[in-house]
C-alpha cells in the first residue's frame, strides 16, 4: 500500500469511529426523560412551604421538609396554622409535626386546656394533683407526714394544717405556726398548750404525753392497726394508727409487772429505760420518776 493510500484508509477509520460516537449519544437519555432538569430543593419558590405537596420528592411535605425550615410560613412570624417542625402550638389547627393540636397555644406547646401547666411554680400542675395551683405553698406532699394530703405546711414540722382552707386538704397540725407543736410532740403538763394535738394540755396518769401520729402504713383506713386497747390488728406501731385508734398514752405509774406503787413514783426511775436507777419495772411504767416513755 502506498502512503495515498495508507492515508485514505486511515482518514476513513476515524470518520467511521466518529459515526459510531454519534449513534452511541443519540440512543443516551436526555435530561427531560430523567427529570434531573425539574429537581429541585423544597423551599426555593414562593408558595413551597404551604402547598401540600412533596416538591422535591423526597418524601416530606412543607414544614416536615428541612429545606423550608428558615422560611417565613414555618416560624412564629408566619401565618398561622402553617403547620411543621418550625411551629410552636400558636393558633391554627394546621396538624404538622411541631403543633400539638391545641387549637390556642401558649408557646410551651401544651395547648388544650392548659391543665399540664403549673401555674403557681411549686412544681406540680392541676393533672398532676396540685388541688389549688393559685397558691405555691398548697400542693401534695408538702407536708412529709402526710404525703397523701394536698396541703400546706407552714411552719414546715411534716404535718398540714388542720385548719386550711378549701380546697386544700385539712391535716392534722393543730398550729401550723409552731414547728413545736403538732401529732407527736412532746407535751407539757398545764402550760396551756397542747403540743401533741389531742385536745387535752398534758394527759396520762402521770402527766406525760401521748403518742398520737399517723404514720402506720394502714393509718386512715377506718381500723386500729397499733397493737393498744380495743385494736384490731398488731400490724403498725404503738400509737401511729391515731385517727383510727385515739390517743396514746404510753406513760403510766402502774410499774408493772409488779402493779405496786412502792416503785412508782417513789424517786428513783425503775423502769430500766435510759438514765434508770433500777430495772424493776416495764419501760414507760414509772412515769413520774423517769418520764414520758413509749412502752
Amino acid at each position: 500500500m502506498n502512503r495515498t493510500a495508507a492515508c485514505l484508509a486511515l482518514f476513513m477509520g476515524m470518520l467511521q469511529g466518529c459515526n459510531g460516537l454519534w449513534k452511541l449519544e443519540a440512543t443516551l437519555p436526555t435530561s427531560s426523560d430523567t427529570g434531573l432538569a425539574d429537581a429541585r430543593t423544597e423551599g426555593t419558590e414562593r408558595g413551597d412551604c404551604r402547598d401540600g405537596a412533596d416538591n422535591d420528592d423526597d418524601g416530606l411535605f412543607d414544614c416536615d421538609d428541612p429545606g423550608c425550615a428558615d422560611s417565613p410560613d414555618c416560624t412564629d412570624g408566619g401565618s398561622a396554622g402553617d403547620g411543621g417542625a418550625g411551629d410552636d402550638g400558636g393558633a391554627g389547627d394546621d396538624g404538622g409535626a411541631g403543633d400539638d393540636g391545641g387549637g390556642s397555644g401558649s408557646g410551651s406547646g401544651s395547648g388544650g386546656s392548659g391543665t399540664s401547666s403549673d401555674v403557681d411554680g411549686d412544681g406540680y400542675s392541676t393533672s398532676a394533683g396540685d388541688c389549688d395551683d393559685n397558691d405555691r405553698t398548697v400542693y401534695p406532699g408538702a407536708a412529709v407526714h402526710e404525703a397523701w394530703l394536698c396541703t400546706v405546711d407552714a411552719d414546715g414540722d411534716g404535718y398540714g394544717d388542720q385548719y386550711a382552707a378549701s380546697p386544700a386538704d385539712t391535716g392534722t397540725d393543730c398550729d401550723d405556726s409552731s414547728s413545736a407543736v403538732h401529732p407527736g410532740a412532746t407535751d407539757s403538763t398545764a402550760d396551756g398548750i397542747d403540743q401533741d394535738c389531742d385536745g387535752v394540755d398534758g394527759t396520762g396518769s402521770g402527766g406525760g404525753s401521748t403518742v398520737c401520729l399517723d404514720t402506720c402504713t394502714y393509718a386512715l383506713d377506718g381500723v386500729c392497726d397499733d397493737g393498744g386497747t380495743d385494736a384490731v390488728y398488731s400490724t403498725c406501731d404503738f400509737g401511729t394508727d391515731c385517727t383510727d385508734c385515739g390517743a396514746r398514752d404510753p406513760c403510766t405509774n402502774d410499774c408493772t409487772p409488779w402493779y405496786t406503787s412502792a416503785y412508782a413514783a417513789d424517786g428513783d426511775c425503775d423502769d430500766g429505760g435510759p438514765g434508770s436507777t433500777y430495772s424493776l419495772c416495764d419501760v414507760g411504767t414509772d412515769c413520774d420518776d423517769c418520764g414520758s416513755r413509749a412502752p
